[in-house]
């Protein structure tokens, strides 16, 4: 068995790939092995998806890299931002007011889809039957920067993908039954994560 040859040192490239490796856990790698981790937050975050997205061949025509079993997961928050706006250019939404725009991206059965529209109106400034073909880029800017704060964008963690640092102070007995816990946990995570993508 001969181990790959470790990431060079150094800030990470762009990524190139990115999954879900626990739960509210993405591991991000780019072209040269380097790796990241996003955990906690909100999905949206960890996924660099500030829509929401769902995964498919849209989002990865939009620079996704991978995806958590339903949305898709992009390599940055630019480019999850400018997904939202090609999603809202397409001809199946470029025809529509904001208001019917936001409600078929954004249902009545999964969300407030009223009080949504409302929130991007008053936050733009542009109306509700505004049609998005009449609209400019900043105009489109603008919504797609009000998603993400309806969408619930909210920070976790970010942390090179490294071992948990060690317990302080703590004995070695706790610290081995806490690794064995760990190691228990994270396998639990690995088949739970692998049933849901079968």
């Amino acid at each position: 068995w001969i181990s790959p040859a470790p990431a060079p040192a150094g800030a990470h490239g762009p990524f190139v790939h990115a999954r879900a490796i626990a739960p509210k856990t993405i591991l991000y790698t780019d072209a040269d092995g380097r790796d990241e981790i996003r955990e906690g937050g909100s999905r949206s975050w960890r996924n660099c998806n500030a829509g929401n997205i769902r995964k498919g061949d849209f989002s990865i025509n939009c620079g996704a890299i991978g995806d958590d079993g339903s949305f898709a997961i992009f390599p940055d928050e630019e480019s999850g931002k400018a997904a939202i706006i090609a999603l809202l250019r397409t001809t199946a939404y470029i025809k529509l007011t904001l208001k019917q725009a936001i409600f078929r991206c954004a249902p009545p059965n999964e969300n407030q889809s009223e009080d949504y529209a409302k929130f991007i109106r008053d936050k733009t400034g542009i109306a509700l039957t505004a049609v998005l073909a009449d609209l400019k880029m900043d105009d489109f800017r603008k919504i797609a920067k009000f998603i993400q704060v309806v969408e619930g964008w909210k920070p976790g963690t970010i942390r090179p993908n490294g071992p948990p640092a060690p317990l302080i102070g703590a004995g070695a007995a706790i610290g081995v039954a806490s690794s064995a816990a760990s190691a228990a946990s994270a396998t639990q995570d690995w088949m739970a994560i692998a049933r849901r993508e079968a």
